[in-house]
């Protein structure tokens, strides 16, 4: 499944060969060898052993899954393989859907990422190690992270009240993203002079 690449001496004839002159495996893992056809001309190839294959897998470390929006997230991925792990800072990619996130080192076989990217609601979230010479690469399966948040819709958003009178403004919570905390209110206006109030302080 390697790769070879032959060369041969002028006056390569097309007999049978005579033996294998030479063979070896050097510290690269490349296989080298040489042999000799029946005019006493000298052939060779260099074989270079495919890519280990990798495995990446990728959990949250603690996310915390589910997040609030805005919250920082951190997320791991472990790059292995039977034949040990890829070289210290060789990058891993972190993608929600088909979009990057950002990217991270490798450290002893782990790369981890800490964004505050991720939208509200579910981010399916992948780690992709794009392999070297030594190690192919690898995807892993995507998890699902969950971030929470809320909108803010007041009604009207807009109003002019005249001096001596007052005006009211109701304000609509909607949670995404399985939120659930309460959310509180205070109010001020500008410029100084006029007050406010709310009622109630804060919702669930």
């Amino acid at each position: 499944n390697g790769d070879f690449t032959t060369f041969n001496d002028a006056g390569a004839g097309t007999g049978a060969l005579t033996g294998t002159g030479a063979f070896s495996i050097n510290a690269t893992g490349t296989i080298v060898g040489t042999y000799v056809d029946t005019n006493s001309v000298l052939h060779g190839f260099v074989g270079t052993a495919p890519a280990t294959a990798t495995k990446t897998v990728l959990t949250p470390v603690p996310a915390p899954n589910p997040s609030i929006y805005s919250e920082p997230v951190t997320l791991s991925a472990t790059v292995s393989s039977i034949g040990g792990t890829p070289a210290d800072g060789e990058n891993v990619t972190f993608s929600n859907g088909s979009a990057s996130i950002g990217s991270a080192p490798l450290s002893s076989g782990v790369a981890s990422l800490t964004t505050t990217a991720l939208t509200a609601g579910n981010n399916s979230i992948t780690a992709a190690y794009g392999g070297d010479t030594n190690f192919a690469g690898s995807t892993s399966a995507a998890i699902s992270q969950v971030v929470m948040d809320f909108t803010v819709a007041p009604n009207p958003s807009l109003q002019t009240v005249t001096a001596g009178q007052s005006g009211s403004t109701s304000i609509t919570v909607t949670p995404q993203g399985g939120f659930n905390s309460a959310v509180g209110f205070t109010c001020a206006v500008v410029p100084a002079g006029p007050t406010c109030s709310l009622s109630p302080t804060s919702v669930t």
